[in-house]
Order: C-alpha cells, then sequence, then structure tokens
C-alpha cells in the first residue's frame, strides 16, 4: 500500500511540472521586477527570531541532474519544519480521493487520444509509443485513454523510470532525521484535494498540440526547463510559465497567494524551510515578491560547491 500510494503521488507531481514545462511558442511577458539567479532565499526581518528559507524545486528532474549544494543542506538541517506544497507522502489519503482523481485522468466514456487526432497524428503517436518506448499492451491501451497533458507525463516518466524530484529527496532526508531522535515537522501549504482542483480546472482544455510538439521535438521544453533550473535562473522559469497565461494564473500566482497566509505563520513558528516549484519563487506574483511586500527581507544564498552526500551518494548508495 505504501508503495502504491508512493507512486500515485508522484505521478501528481510529475504532472504538475509538465503543466508548467511543457509550454506554448508565445512571446515573452513583460516583467516588473527581476530576481538575480538562485535558488535559495534567506527570509530575515519583519519580527522572525530565526531565519527560514525558501527553495525551488523541480518535481521531475533525471538523477544526472539533480543537485543540492552544500548551503541548501546547512539550511534545510537548520529548519525545524519541511513546507512542501502540499503533504501526501506525510499522512494517509482516503482512497475515494485516490479513486476519483484516477478517473479525471482518464478522456471521458470510450473515448482515446486516437478520437481527438487525425490518422497521420495518432499513426505517429503510436509509432513513438511502441516503437520509440517500447510500450506493449496491456499498458499500451491504458495509456491512450490518458488525457493528452496525463499522457505527456507518462511518457516522459517512461524516458526517466528513475527520475525524482526534490520533494521526494527532502521527505526523506526529514524522515532520517526523525527517526535519529531529531525534530522536524512536515507541512503542506494546501491540501491535496486543493492540488487536484487546480490540475483539474484545466483538464477541459485538451493540450494535444502540446503533446504532438512534445513527442516530434523530443520534449524541448522540458529540456530548456531543466536547462533554466539547472542556471538558477527563477526569472527565465517565470517567464516561461507566464506564456501560457491562464496556465500560469492558475497554477502559480493563484496558488501563491493562497500559500501566503499559512507561509506566514510557520515561518514564525520555527524555523522553516519551505520547498516550492521554482516557477513559484520569481516575477510580480512570486513568493519572493509577495513575502518582500509583506515586509520580510529576501535575501540569495549562492553557493557554488554541489553536497556529494545528498547529490551522489544518496543515489548511488540506493537500493534501487
Amino acid at each position: 500500500m505504501r508503495k502504491s500510494l508512493f507512486s500515485a503521488v508522484k505521478s501528481i507531481l510529475v504532472k504538475i511540472v509538465l503543466f508548467i514545462g511543457l509550454l506554448g511558442d508565445r512571446p515573452l511577458a513583460a516583467q516588473e521586477s527581476v530576481h538575480e539567479p538562485s535558488l535559495l532565499w534567506k527570509i530575515t526581518g519583519n519580527g522572525l527570531q530565526q531565519p527560514s528559507y525558501l527553495y525551488g524545486t523541480m518535481h521531475f528532474i533525471p538523477r544526472t541532474d539533480f543537485f543540492v549544494t552544500n548551503a541548501v543542506v546547512e539550511a534545510f538541517k537548520s529548519s525545524k519544519i519541511l513546507a512542501t506544497e502540499h503533504a501526501a507522502f506525510m499522512r494517509y489519503i482516503p482512497r475515494q480521493v485516490w479513486r476519483e482523481k484516477n478517473r479525471q485522468q482518464f478522456l471521458p466514456g470510450d473515448r482515446t487520444v486516437a478520437d481527438y487526432l487525425s490518422e497521420a497524428e495518432f499513426a505517429e503517436l503510436k509509432t513513438y509509443m511502441r516503437k520509440g518506448l517500447g510500450i506493449q499492451n496491456p499498458a499500451y491501451g491504458q495509456y491512450l485513454r490518458l488525457k493528452p497533458n496525463y499522457l505527456a507525463g507518462a511518457l516522459l516518466e517512461r524516458l526517466y523510470p528513475n527520475a525524482t524530484g526534490y520533494e521526494v529527496v527532502f521527505w526523506a532526508q526529514a524522515r532520517a532525521r526523525n527517526a535519529s531522535g531529531q525534530y522536524m515537522l512536515y507541512e503542506g501549504l494546501e491540501e491535496p484535494k486543493q492540488t487536484f482542483a487546480a490540475l483539474d480546472s484545466l483538464e477541459q482544455v485538451y493540450r494535444l498540440a502540446d503533446l504532438m510538439t512534445g513527442i516530434r521535438d523530443g520534449f524541448a521544453r522540458y529540456y530548456a526547463l531543466l536547462k533554466m533550473y539547472r542556471a538558477q535562473d527563477i526569472e527565465a522559469m517565470h517567464e516561461a510559465s507566464v506564456e501560457e497565461g491562464r496556465l500560469h494564473q492558475l497554477l502559480v500566482a493563484d496558488r501563491n497567494r493562497a500559500w501566503l497566509g499559512k507561509l506566514r505563520k510557520l515561518i514564525h513558528s520555527q524555523p522553516t524551510f519551505v520547498a516550492v516549484g521554482a516557477a513559484h519563487l520569481g516575477g510580480p506574483a512570486g513568493l519572493i515578491e509577495l513575502l518582500t511586500e509583506s515586509g520580510y527581507t529576501l535575501r540569495p544564498v549562492h553557493d557554488k560547491w554541489v553536497n556529494k552526500e545528498w547529490t551522489y551518494d544518496l543515489f548511488n548508495n540506493s537500493s534501487k
């Protein structure tokens, strides 16, 4: 049960990053604020007794691209609370919630993506899935029933079956701390059902063009996002998400404002390590700007030294 729950949650996290990463090719929107490249930001001021930290993550990243710096590890170790977008790994989620979510990943009735594609497009998709990724029956039939954005996530997972997510690593480190007698509380900035609602608000728009573009160009948009992340360029990631206005508004801007109240309570209760998708940091509606407007001081924490234990040894010593 634990393993299946872990897989289900990981699948949801993958979909979130794909919504942000698989974007259209519209011109970049004008920006009102620019923050220097950094994934880690120290939060002080406004009555805080001890600093907290804001860190931009990727929910789905090949292990060869995963990295954390020494500064990130030290910030994590100095914190008493780990706050992520939601806390699905940290507590039981009712089965009916997962059943409903699973149903919503599929196209209505008995439809498949073939019903929404031309014959030539479907032949292209079939060749990619069958020959390119080696997907055979019965999995092939189940894949075809997924809505295009969920199918895009499933195909990318197929390309990188050993990919991880920063939240997965941070949760594992927090559990290890608690097992050793140290104290670290887990908190989600929203309930899992709120995450599902944000995703489902976009489900009626079948993203077939983006799916086919991803297949044709080898998911180049995702790799462009990954390159921005490796450069810690949070403004470039913000601009990429702004390109698709409704998506950005629903999955980034609206959620940032909804999180702000709980985030403030957490950092005033105990030192908190806030780990959210990197697209949530930059821009005028990003968490850096919102916290600054609320009276806090946020400063980037730069460190070029990659932490070997968390970046390399964690996976090399894994039993997987």
